[in-house]
C-alpha cells in the first residue's frame, strides 16, 4: 500500500464531499495517516469518520493489514499544499522566516512558486 494508490482510490470521493487531501503517509508497518482540509476550513470528527469508513470500503483491512487515522490539518500546522494557501487568501496568517522570526500578516496571493503577504510593522 502506498500513498499514490490511496490517493487514486479515494480522492474523487474526498473532493465530492467538499474536502481536499493535504497529506497521506504510510509507514513501513502500513500505518496510514490521511490529513484533510475543507474549502470552508471546518473539518469535524464526523467528517473524518465518514472518510475513514469510505476508505475501508476501498481497502480490505484483512488483506492489507493496515491501521488508519483520518484527521484535519489543524490551524497550528504549516501549509503543505497550494490549495491551503489559496483558501486563506485575504486572511491573517503567521509565517516563520528563514531567520526563525515569526511574522504575521494578510496573505495576498499564492501560486506554485511563491506567496505574497502584507505585513504591517508597529
Amino acid at each position: 500500500m502506498n500513498a499514490s494508490v490511496i490517493l487514486d482510490a479515494i480522492n474523487d470521493e474526498i473532493v465530492a464531499r467538499g474536502f481536499f487531501i493535504v497529506d497521506i503517509s504510510v509507514s513501513k508497518d502500513n500505518d496510514v495517516v490521511i490529513t484533510i482540509e475543507s474549502e470552508e476550513g471546518i473539518v469535524e470528527l464526523d467528517h473524518c469518520v465518514e472518510i475513514s469508513r469510505y476508505f475501508e470500503t476501498r481497502f480490505d483491512r484483512e488483506t492489507e493489514d493496515y491501521s488508519l487515522t483520518v484527521s484535519s490539518a489543524g490551524l497550528d500546522q504549516p501549509f503543505k499544499v497550494l490549495k491551503q494557501y489559496q483558501i486563506h487568501i485575504g486572511k491573517e496568517v503567521e509565517v516563520l522566516g528563514k531567520d526563525g522570526k515569526k511574522l504575521t500578516g494578510v496573505l495576498k496571493d499564492a501560486n506554485e512558486e511563491n506567496f505574497t503577504m502584507t505585513i504591517q510593522k508597529k
